[in-house]
């Protein structure tokens, strides 16, 4: 399996996807990206939906993270593994 998988992706969207999955996690651990950016780093990255990532740290199997890449925002949330989550349609309409 590779990093990044979703057909036509466009690479601004994953780098702003990767950094905002990765600013979260930051936030979760409370280090305020003061750790090496490498052990932020993601294992899986896949476009679940128009607009919707989902993925897998490296470091952090315990969490995984979901993006929302609209125009011009991008929102991350960091949640532990078995986490469901029930918001995409509100914030797709946000973004």
């Amino acid at each position: 399996m590779t990093l990044v998988e979703g057909a036509g992706v466009h690479r601004i969207n994953v780098a702003s996807g990767f950094w905002t999955a990765k600013e979260a996690l930051a936030k979760v651990l409370t280090t305020g990206l003061m750790a090496p950016f490498q052990v932020y780093n993601l294992a899986e990255f896949r476009l679940t939906s128009a607009g919707t990532w989902e993925g897998l740290f490296q470091n952090f199997a315990q969490y995984k993270t979901t993006v929302w890449i609209g125009s011009p925002y991008a929102f991350a949330i960091v949640l532990p593994k078995r986490t469901a989550l029930g918001l995409e349609d509100d914030l797709r309409q946000v973004l």
